[in-house]
C-alpha cells in the first residue's frame, strides 16, 4: 500500500513558529539571514512551511498512484507526475453553468477523439482501424484537423469536426461545407439518397456538386431532399448526351425524377438528360391509347413553396406524365430548357405555382405544350411548342391557360399541334404579342368562356379550322394582327365574343370568309373598313353587320363602311 513519507513539520497545537503576521512583516524574509542569530521560530515556519507542500504533494501521490512518496527527488516528480493526472481525470467538479459535478476523464469520454486511436490524419496513412476503435467507446469521433484515408464511406451521423475523409478519390469532410466541393456520382456513394443523406448532417455555406459522370444510369427512386441549405446544390453533368440519368418509376405513387415538396431548394440541375424510360410507369398503356393517372411519374416537381433551377443545358425526356410541374406556391426556374416526348403536359404551372420557361422548347408532347390552371403562372417569352400530341384524345394544345391561369409567351412559336395552336378559357389570360402559330389542326388562337388573349402583331397561318376564334365573352385585343390562309374563317366571332384590333390588321386568302361574327359578337376596328383588312377570302370578306348609323343589331363589326 503506498504510504506518505512526505511528513509535516512544527503543526503541533502549540508549535514554536511565529505567527504568519509576524513572518509577513519580518526584514529578512527578503533578504535572508545575513548574520546574528535567527530565533528557532522565525527558522521553524521555514521548516513548516516546507514541510506542508511537501506533504501536499506526498498524500496526492500516495492518494492517486501506486507509489510511495519519498524524498527522493526523480520518483517523487515522476509520482507526482502520474497523480496529477489522475487526480484531473478522476475527480468531480461542476462545470460553469452546470448542477452536477462530473470527473474530467468522464467528461472528456464524451468527445473521442479518432487521433487517440492511432489515426495520422496525413492524407496516406490508412486510418480505417483507428475509427473502427473509436467507435466501440459507442459516442461520436471527432476528427481534427487533417484528412484521414478510409476504406469505405463511414457513417456521417457518428463522425464530425474540422478535418476531413478520404475514400478512394472522394474527399468529404467531416464537418460544415465552409468551402466549394465536388461530389462525384456514381462514386463512393452508391445512390443519390445516400449523398443527401451525408449531407443532411451539415450545414453548407459553400457549393456543393454532384458531378455526374458520361453514361446511361439507371435509377427506381427519386431524387428528393429536405435540406435547409439546398439553394447550394447543384446536380451537373458533363452535357445533354453525354450524361443520362434513366428513371423507371413506380406508377400512379406520386414519383417524380426531381422533387421537392415545402419550402426547400435545388440550386442547379444541368447538362444533362432527365430520362423517363419510354413513359415507365405509365398507367393503363401509352399516351395514345390510355389517359394515364396524374400520379404517374414526372420529371421535375417543385410544390408547397420548393423552388428548384434548371439550367439551359437539362432536357427532360419521355416522362409518363408532365416534363415540369409547379404547385401550391412552388416555383421553378427552367430557362431555355428541352422537355420532349412526355404523356402529358410539358411545362405545367397549377395551383398558385410558378414556371419562368423562357426560352424552352416543348416538342412532340402529349396534351400541352405550356399550360397553367388554376392561378398558375407561365413566363414563357420566346418558347417553342412543336408537334403536340393528344393523350388518348384529349390536349394537342401548344399554349393553353385555364382557370385563372396566366401565361406570358411573346414571341412564342406554336406549330404543327394536333388542336388548337393556343387555347384560353376560364377567366384566364394570355399574352402571346409577337406570337406566330402554324398548321394547328384545329383553330390557331381560340378565346372561349370568359378568356383573355393579348395578341398584338402575331401571325397565325395554315390553321385546319379558324385562324382567331372567340366566343363566349371572351376578349381578344390583337393589333397588327395577322391571320391569313386558314382552312375556314381568318376570325370567327360569336356567342358575345370580342375582338379589339388596330393598326394594319389582315385577314386574307382564308377558305372561307376573312371576318365572320355572329351570334352577338362584336369586331372593334374603328377607322379601318373590311377592303383594307380583308381580300382573296374564298366565301367573302365578311359575313355580319358593319355598323353605320343608328342600325343596332345582334352581332356587329364596328368598322368604316
Amino acid at each position: 500500500m503506498p504510504t506518505n513519507q512526505l511528513l509535516p513539520f512544527a503543526n503541533g497545537e502549540t508549535p514554536n513558529v511565529i505567527s504568519y503576521d509576524e513572518w509577513n512583516a519580518l526584514a529578512t524574509r527578503l533578504s535572508g539571514f545575513q548574520s546574528g542569530i535567527a530565533s528557532s521560530e522565525q527558522f521553524n515556519y521555514i521548516l513548516a512551511q516546507g514541510g506542508a507542500a511537501g506533504y501536499v504533494i506526498g498524500q496526492l501521490v500516495a492518494d492517486y498512484t501506486t507509489e510511495t512518496a519519498t524524498i527522493a527527488a526523480t520518483p517523487l516528480y515522476q509520482a507526482f507526475k502520474q497523480a496529477m493526472t489522475a487526480f484531473v481525470s478522476e475527480e468531480p467538479i461542476i462545470a460553469t453553468g452546470s448542477v452536477t459535478a462530473r470527473s474530467a476523464s468522464d467528461r472528456f469520454a464524451d468527445i473521442v477523439n479518432i487521433r487517440d486511436f492511432g489515426a495520422k490524419g496525413d492524407g496516406q496513412t490508412d486510418d480505417s482501424n483507428a475509427l473502427s476503435l473509436a467507435l466501440e467507446k459507442g459516442y461520436r469521433v471527432f476528427f481534427p484537423d487533417g484528412t484521414y484515408v478510409l476504406d469505405e464511406v463511414p457513417d456521417f451521423s457518428k463522425v464530425f469536426g474540422s478535418g476531413s475523409v478520404k475514400v478512394s478519390d472522394q474527399v468529404l469532410p467531416c464537418g460544415d461545407v465552409v468551402s466549394p466541393i465536388s461530389i462525384s456520382y456514381p462514386g463512393v456513394f452508391d445512390s443519390f439518397a445516400s449523398i443527401f443523406s451525408y449531407l443532411s448532417f451539415r450545414r453548407l455555406s459553400a457549393v456543393v456538386t454532384i458531378s455526374v459522370a458520361s453514361g446511361t444510369f439507371d435509377l427506381t427512386e427519386q431524387i428528393t431532399h429536405t435540406h435547409p441549405d439546398g439553394a447550394m446544390i447543384q446536380i451537373i453533368g458533363q452535357g445533354t448526351t453525354e450524361s443520362v440519368l434513366r428513371f423507371t418509376l413506380q406508377e400512379a405513387a406520386g414519383q417524380s425524377a426531381i422533387k421537392l415538396v415545402g419550402t426547400y431548394e435545388l440550386g442547379l440541375v444541368d447538362n444533362l438528360t432527365l430520362d423517363g424510360n419510354d413513359w415507365a410507369g405509365y398507367s393503363g398503356g401509352t399516351p395514345e391509347t390510355a389517359p394515364g393517372n396524374p400520379q404517374d411519374p414526372i420529371g421535375v416537381v417543385a410544390t408547397f413553396g420548393a423552388n428548384v433551377t434548371l439550367g439551359s443545358g437539362c432536357k427532360v425526356y419521355r416522362f409518363a406524365r408532365n416534363g415540369v410541374f409547379a404547385s401550391y406556391g412552388g416555383t421553378i426556374l427552367a430557362q431555355n430548357v428541352e422537355v420532349e416526348g412526355t404523356g402529358s403536359d410539358a411545362f405545367c404551372a397549377t395551383q398558385n405555382g410558378t414556371i419562368n420557361c423562357n426560352g424552352s422548347t416543348a416538342e412532340a408532347n402529349y396534351g400541352v405544350g405550356f399550360y397553367a390552371d388554376y392561378g398558375g403562372v407561365l413566363w414563357a417569352y420566346g418558347v417553342s411548342a412543336n408537334n403536340t400530341k393528344q393523350r388518348d384524345g384529349v390536349g394537342g394544345i401548344g399554349l393553353d391557360a385555364l382557370y385563372g391561369g396566366v401565361i406570358y409567351a411573346s414571341n412564342s412559336t406554336i406549330t404543327g399541334t394536333v388542336s388548337h395552336g393556343v387555347e384560353c378559357a376560364y377567366n384566364s389570360t394570355i399574352y402571346m404579342n409577337y406570337a406566330t402559330v402554324t398548321n394547328s389542326g384545329r383553330t390557331g388562337v381560340l378565346a372561349r368562356a370568359s378568356g383573355t388573349i393579348h395578341a398584338n402583331n402575331a401571325n397565325v397561318t395554315g390553321s385546319a379550322i379558324n385562324g382567331f376564334q372567340c366566343q363566349e365573352k371572351s376578349s381578344i385585343f390583337a393589333s397588327n394582327v395577322t391571320s391569313d390562309g386558314n382552312t375556314e374563317e381568318g376570325l370567327k366571332i360569336n356567342q358575345q365574343g370580342i375582338f379589339v384590333t388596330s393598326g394594319s390588321p389582315s385577314f386574307k386568302n382564308n377558305g372561307r370568309y376573312g371576318i365572320n361574327c355572329y351570334q352577338e359578337g362584336r369586331v372593334f376596328m374603328p377607322g379601318l373598313s373590311i377592303a383594307s383588312v380583308c381580300s382573296g377570302n374564298n366565301s367573302g370578306e365578311y359575313a355580319g353587320t358593319i355598323q353605320s348609323g343608328n342600325n343596332v343589331e345582334n352581332s356587329l363589326i364596328y368598322a368604316d363602311a
